[in-house]
């Protein structure tokens, strides 16, 4: 209720900006946006055309399918209300979530270059070939209201088959896990509750496959050093709840190529590695309402080709390891050599892009906490088709959210991005690894190189649509290049650039073009960002420019955004090429646009 509050509250902010910009109750002068400053007391107004719009396009596409299931409408309970589930506003079909976005908010297509520049530009783009070979469909980006919506459904549906399947009960009252390993091949079929407060890991509990174990909240504790706690491999139909694994194990819960598991309403901390770990082909598996804290090296990953999922209600906080794929939650399509060694590094085997084709999809991460990491909060390492809703990413050292290596069509809706991107406890092997020691230190002892709320790299048709990013060191939004055909739209940018110094700053809205690369790599493109479009944004507050646009990008259209109170200009461009801008409003002047 409280988000929605806010999100409502920033929409309300926007009006008011807008009216009182349409009226002149903001000291402009004769500065409005499409001004190019030659010199600092010249302003000359310039216009520049956004591409015209289609004179008819259908807000529904009469093409695709939208079928739906009718109420009711249930999604996962949180924490305090009653019942497994309740029913939801979020999960009821709107006649808008039909409608092709772009249509619905008056944007142009996105595919706007000329078919010369396009194929000059961007025929053999990697991500564009990944999508090709994955048979992607761009057309069905643009609803992703309904894509989202009917993911979840299906899912929930799915495991509720699993959950009602278990008809008799068995009570386990044993001490250790090779006792409750005997009790569980003894019991398959059963709803298995362990009937003791504690429980000692002397080995690896084993789950099979048919199913239901409730752990009344047992306590799980290990002194030797157990690999796995819990691991399950080509199982299905697979329910654990109420568990507490509080230590004395490398990797938490470890599932492997099963499909049809719920992981609900447990504790996974103190792990020598991760928390909780999926690897392979796997199909339906549920993450909801866990506890996930205080691992050595990352929290969650979801590694290969992983779908129809549900990562709900959990909070992923305090978990260490500096490095990207040791964010709270990994979503990432790095090739698998051994089912069991999860990739824990950084891109060190140096893969192109559309050979990466194995990677998580269709999967819903919603309404989280996902705070005080040691790396990123949320990292998209070449998933795609990822719905990204109504989470809180708060504190994490690296950036909020990465969109990375090849993402393309996620949807990232409802989300408070707040405070990341500190490098406040990054040690110098950690930005050495980073490539940004040379850069040096503030005196607080964080690094210079601040990091953003969401970035993203090697990205492709993905939305970013009404989050709240504020109070981050670095960049608002920020594509570091090869950002491609991206939307960001009715964003609250606010406060961003909190990590300012003498060796960086940071802006609203950031189009880069970070062409030389840290070391020689074949699986990216260095390239500006084209086609993207953003709108309808508001970006207020203490950055340096309200959008930056890097050099050489190209076609981009800047169309309806409210820019307020930057310190230097509101928007910043270095490219010489084509870039509109329609519709915005600004009190600050501009440079170069």
């Amino acid at each position: 209720m409280k988000k929605k509050l806010l999100i409502s509250a920033a929409a309300a902010v926007y009006t008011i900006l807008v009216l009182g910009l349409c009226f002149q109750v903001f000291d402009m002068g004769d500065i409005h946006i499409g001004t190019r400053v030659e010199d600092p007391g010249e302003v000359n107004n310039v216009e520049t055309p956004a591409p015209p719009m289609e004179p008819e396009r259908n807000l529904v596409d009469a093409e695709r399918d939208f079928s739906y299931q009718e109420g009711p409408h249930l999604e996962y309970a949180a924490y305090g209300q009653p019942g497994r589930y309740v029913e939801s506003e979020d999960l009821v079909l709107l006649e808008e979530d039909r409608y092709n976005i772009l249509v619905r908010f008056q944007l142009p297509e996105l595919e706007r270059m000329s078919e010369e520049d396009a194929a000059l530009k961007m025929a053999d783009l990697q991500v564009f070939r990944k999508m090709n070979l994955l048979g992607a469909d761009s057309a069905s980006f643009v609803t992703p209201e309904y894509n989202w919506k009917k993911v979840y459904s299906d899912s929930l549906a799915e495991l509720e088959k699993t959950w009602a399947s278990f008809g008799k009960t068995a009570v386990y009252e044993g001490e250790t896990a090779s006792s409750l390993n005997i009790f569980l091949q003894e019991h398959v079929g059963y709803h298995v509750e362990i009937g003791t407060k504690k429980l000692v890991l002397d080995e690896t509990i084993q789950v099979p496959s048919n199913i239901s174990i409730d752990g009344q909240g047992v306590e799980i504790v290990s002194e030797t050093g157990i690999e796995y706690a819990i691991h399950m491999n080509g199982v299905e139909n697979v329910v654990i709840q109420n568990i507490k694994l509080l230590g004395g194990f490398e990797r938490g819960i470890y599932i492997v190529e099963s499909h049809h598991v719920l992981l609900y309403r447990n504790e996974v901390a103190n792990g020598g590695y991760k928390g909780i770990i999926v690897m392979g082909d796997n199909q339906y598996i549920n993450l909801v309402g866990n506890s996930v804290h205080d691992n050595a090296w990352g929290a969650v990953v979801f590694q290969g080709s992983i779908s129809n999922s549900i990562i709900q209600h959990n909070t992923i906080y305090a978990n260490k390891g500096p490095r990207n794929l040791g964010a709270g939650l990994v979503l990432s399509a790095v090739p698998i050599t051994d089912l069991y060694r999860p990739y824990e590094q950084d891109h060190g085997f140096d893969e192109y892009l559309y050979n990466m084709l194995d990677g998580p999809h269709d999967v819903v991460v919603k309404d989280n906490d996902i705070l005080d990491n040691y790396s990123s909060g949320v990292y998209l390492d070449g998933a795609y088709e990822v719905s990204v809703i109504d989470n809180r990413i708060i504190d994490n050292e690296k950036e909020g959210m990465c969109l990375d290596f090849g993402t393309f069509g996620s949807y990232i809706r409802g989300n408070i991005i707040r405070r990341n991107g500190h490098r406040n406890r990054q040690t110098d092997v950690d930005l050495e690894k980073d490539f940004v020691l040379g850069l040096g230190r503030m005196e607080d002892g964080s690094s210079t190189a601040k990091l953003p709320g969401i970035s993203l790299d090697n990205a492709a048709y993905n939305i970013i649509y009404d989050n709240i990013v504020e109070d981050n060191s670095g960049t608002g939004i920020k594509m570091v290049r090869s950002g491609f055909r991206n939307l960001i739209l009715c964003n609250l940018v606010t406060d961003n650039n909190r990590g300012q110094n003498d060796m960086y700053h940071g802006f609203g809205v950031e189009l880069g073009y970070a062409r030389q690369p840290d070391q020689e790599v074949k699986g990216l493109d260095f390239e500006p960002d084209y086609e993207n479009i953003i709108a309808r944004n508001v970006i207020s507050g203490v950055h340096y420019s309200g959008i930056y646009i890097g050099e050489e990008c190209y076609c981009n259209d800047f169309i309806d955004n409210v820019i307020l109170d930057c310190t230097q200009f509101s928007v910043e461009s270095y490219s010489e090429f084509f870039n509109s801008s329609v519709g915005n409003n600004t009190n600050v002047p501009m440079l170069n646009f």
